[in-house]
């Protein structure tokens, strides 16, 4: 859902960025710190987090910091792919901005670029998983974790 809101978002500021830059700068901020700010939000899950005696120290670390991936793996994917559409959206705004001889939006752009990308990672450490594969263990060890905690209350259940 947060996707397809961030699809309309952005075509919306794309077309206002047609009759004024700034405008369609001042959206993507708007958009970029609402993404800051869930990410602040789902991060403070992760403080209050007890060491499991059962994970390793890399594991458990690991959990810490992308716990809400781990309990919210959908809308943690859905706001990964959302952050990379604002990416996107910062992109043509910012060619749009050059067209519009507005030059500070290639600084906003790079700058939405940045940001963005940090957060779609830090949404999701996916990409993560694929540049640094001793993290697969790590990542492997924590769903081996859950999946056998699950079994076990679904054991309890019967």
């Amino acid at each position: 859902m947060t996707q397809l809101i961030t699809i309309i978002l952005g075509i919306v500021l794309i077309l206002i960025s047609f009759v004024k830059p700034i405008w369609g700068w001042i959206g993507v901020a708007l958009i970029d710190l609402y993404f800051i700010y869930q990410l602040w939000v789902v991060k403070q899950m992760g403080k209050n987090l007890r060491h499991i005696s059962e994970l390793s120290p890399d594991a458990n670390y690991f959990l810490k910091k992308y716990c809400h991936y781990f309990v919210f793996p959908f809308a943690s994917r859905d706001y990964t792919a959302s952050s990379a559409i604002m990416q996107f959206v910062g992109t043509i705004i910012a060619i749009i901005s050059l067209i519009k001889k507005f030059y500070w939006g290639i600084v906003f752009g790079i700058l939405n670029w940045l940001i963005m990308g940090h957060i779609a990672c830090s949404f999701s450490p996916v990409a993560l998983l694929k540049k640094h594969p001793q993290l697969q263990d790590v990542h492997d060890e924590i769903l081996n974790y859950f999946a056998e905690k699950r079994e076990q209350r679904y054991q309890k259940q019967k």
